[in-house]
């Protein structure tokens, strides 16, 4: 899933943008769900942005990283540049 995100420089741009006006939410999980994970599993899922780009503009963020743990389910993106 991380590399299909990072291979969209939208969606690492939407991550980004989304994180930074704290709206995440909806946007984050839009993103995942074009990336293959289920409304179902995002219901109840706890996401976590951290922004290592250092408040870079949205635009010069290069990549992130997501990462899936169980029990309860957590993702973690984090952005870099």
């Amino acid at each position: 899933m991380t590399a299909s995100v990072n291979a969209s420089a939208a969606d690492v741009r939407a991550l980004t943008s989304a994180n930074r006006s704290k709206e995440s939410t909806a946007a984050v999980k839009a993103v995942l769900e074009r990336h293959g994970l289920a409304a179902t599993q995002l219901k109840n899922a706890k996401i976590v942005v951290v922004d290592k780009a250092g408040g870079a503009p949205t635009e010069r963020a290069r990549s992130v990283t997501i990462d899936i743990s169980c029990c309860p389910l957590t993702i973690t993106i984090t952005i870099k540049l």
